[in-house]
């Protein structure tokens, strides 16, 4: 592959102990199909040349492949990627691990995506499994070259991205008593719901949910205020105090907690609340929508965007915006529905509490991302 002047990356593989470790074959592969200009490849050795050399290089990078196997008896190395880069970590699947608890790897590490590695006991060949944190497999195989091909598409995908910061406002606190009062009642509908999704998938909710401000003054609100669940948090444990108050005009927020931040969805619901202002209420999970009923039990088609973008990024508004738009103003003339994001999850947004009631007893059922089947991007529209 052909990646020359394209981009730099660092991989980091190999065992590391406290003799000299050892080289990895696969990484060694990896790194020459890859393309070795611009790039630095650290294959096994000591530990402490881990914690030292190899850490550091990475803060100087926009890509890390992580695929380091360090000595039980040391204390676990793990890379912090700079806000923008890419970060791809592995997990090798043994015994009666699976490929989800290869994603897991990827939040543990706040990483993008992972290659989970396993071996075919017919053919003696490695198998790699690319995935992303949405539980899209991007490929599978044993050839090293279209893993490579695959790491760049998703490089280059991911650093596509379009994002808005966020940033805490402690001045934000004298607007911070316009919780709804049904707001305890929005998180227990929401905890029913994830309880479903994860009976019927046997699988993770993550997801968020928001609503908008609705008890200030109506000089003070100006419509602007939205309350967002925080991320990286169990949601089956919110209470009302966890939610983040976010400004949609300038990304800003308020939290009780210093440590809590709003969900990375934050920036994206903002501007879907700012352009439909008859909704007050969402819900988004990393399910999928796949059967609802009518009051006569018939099933009933769910929209979905056409293009994937992953949690947090702006590319995805003008899909959606559509699709709200056709479902509010243009067809159904109703303030409520619920859409399918593709590769991502679905949407749930109304404007009253009792409509998003009406929606979740109306779904028959959900599918999640089961790793059976290749996710197939449409990489000629990202120009890939």
């Amino acid at each position: 592959m052909n990646t020359e002047n394209k981009f730099n990356y660092v991989l980091v593989g190999g065992t590391y102990n406290d003799n000299k470790g050892k080289e990895s074959g696969v990484v060694n592969k990896l790194y020459h199909a890859l393309g070795t200009f611009n790039a630095k490849m650290y294959n096994g050795g000591n530990y402490y040349d881990l914690v030292g050399e190899a850490l550091s290089a990475i803060s100087e990078t926009d890509l890390i492949i992580w695929m380091a196997d360090v000595d039980n008896k040391k204390e676990k190395v793990y890379p912090k990627k700079n806000t923008g880069s890419v970060l791809i970590c592995s997990k090798v699947i043994r015994d009666d691990y699976t490929y989800k608890d290869a994603i897991a790897r990827i939040f543990k590490m706040h990483g993008n995506a992972v290659i989970a590695i396993t071996k075919d006991n017919e053919t003696n060949m490695f198998v790699f499994e690319f995935w992303d944190a949405l539980a899209n497999c991007w490929y599978r195989g044993s050839d090293i070259e279209k893993l490579a091909l695959t790491i760049y598409r998703f490089y280059i995908f991911s650093r596509g991205s379009i994002r808005r910061q966020t940033y805490r406002d402690k001045s934000l606190v004298s607007y911070n008593d316009g919780r709804p009062d049904d707001l305890n009642d929005f998180i227990k509908l929401n905890n029913g719901l994830a309880d479903f999704i994860q009976t019927s998938c046997g699988d993770r909710f993550f997801g968020n949910l928001s609503t908008r401000c609705q008890k200030l003054f109506p000089s003070e609100r100006k419509g602007k205020f939205i309350y967002v669940s925080p991320r990286n948090v169990d949601k089956n444990r919110l209470t009302p105090s966890d939610f983040v108050l976010f400004d949609t005009d300038d990304y800003s927020y308020y939290a009780v907690d210093e440590k809590m931040k709003p969900s990375v969805d934050s920036p994206v619901q903002a501007e879907l609340y700012k352009e439909f202002p008859t909704i007050n209420y969402m819900i988004h999970g990393h399910a999928f929508v796949h059967v609802m009923k009518d009051i006569d039990e018939a099933n009933i088609p769910v929209a979905s965007t056409e293009n994937y973008f992953p949690c947090g990024d702006l590319r995805e508004l003008s899909e959606v915006k559509k699709l709200m738009k056709f479902i509010i103003y243009d067809e159904c003339h109703k303030n409520y529905g619920i859409i399918n994001l593709k590769g991502h999850g679905f949407l749930m947004f109304s404007q009253t509490f009792e409509q998003m009631q009406y929606m979740i007893n109306d779904i028959h059922s959900f599918v999640m991302n089961d790793g059976n089947r290749l996710f197939n991007l449409k990489l000629i529209d990202y120009g890939i």
